[in-house]
């Protein structure tokens, strides 16, 4: 089922509509405008909004208090808003929790599950610039069950790009570090990064 939105408009109109005469300040000729004339392009402007909203896929942040983020190649721009809850930040249709405490993967994994989230998997390039900015030396949901098994997100999906580094390629659950992404040993207590999409 498609998820859409339907606006009711009910126009109240007199029945003679009077000319109203508005003369602007500039000039002495007069413009004359019905209601129904101010009516049609109020419904159009209002329209016009909405498919501006549906468009702009961080419109229910505009207005709100916004987080920047940049260096010299990028910026973002992350908030705190009504969809994502208190103490989380909003970007591309996504809300993230950053901890402050320290756990090994599991328990993040864990404790990311207990926020109704999982642990960050990245969709693209984009977004691991964005959560490079958030965060260094954090957990996210990348691991491997052993060195003989492929890298796959929490969500299942595999990881397309060689974006961990192959260096030291002996652990088994990957964090971020910087803009890169390292294999560690998942016992090792970190700061991690939830994810879900709103």
């Amino acid at each position: 089922m498609n998820n859409q939105t339907v606006t009711y408009s009910e126009l109240n109109l007199a029945k003679n509509p009077k000319r109203q005469q508005i003369k602007p300040t500039d000039s002495d000729r007069s413009i004359s405008i019905t209601e129904q004339e101010i009516t049609y392009v109020e419904l159009n402007f209002h329209g016009a909004s909405q498919d501006l909203q549906k468009n702009d896929k961080n419109f229910h942040c505009k207005g709100m208090n916004n987080n920047d983020y940049s260096n010299n190649s990028y910026s973002f721009s992350a908030s705190h808003c009504g969809h994502c809850p208190e103490d989380w930040l909003s970007y591309s249709n996504n809300c993230y929790y950053i901890s402050s405490d320290k756990k090994n993967w599991t328990e993040s994994q864990m404790a990311c599950a207990s926020k109704k989230s999982d642990l960050t998997y990245i969709d693209n390039e984009e977004e691991m610039k964005f959560i490079a900015f958030l965060s260094s030396l954090s957990w996210i949901g990348l691991s491997r069950k052993n060195r003989d098994y492929s890298w796959l997100w929490i969500n299942g999906s595999p990881l397309y790009k060689e974006l961990i580094d192959t260096s030291n390629n002996t652990y088994n659950c990957a964090m971020l570090f910087s803009s890169n992404l390292l294999s560690d040993s998942c016992g090792s207590s970190k700061t991690y990064i939830c994810k879900h999409k709103i």
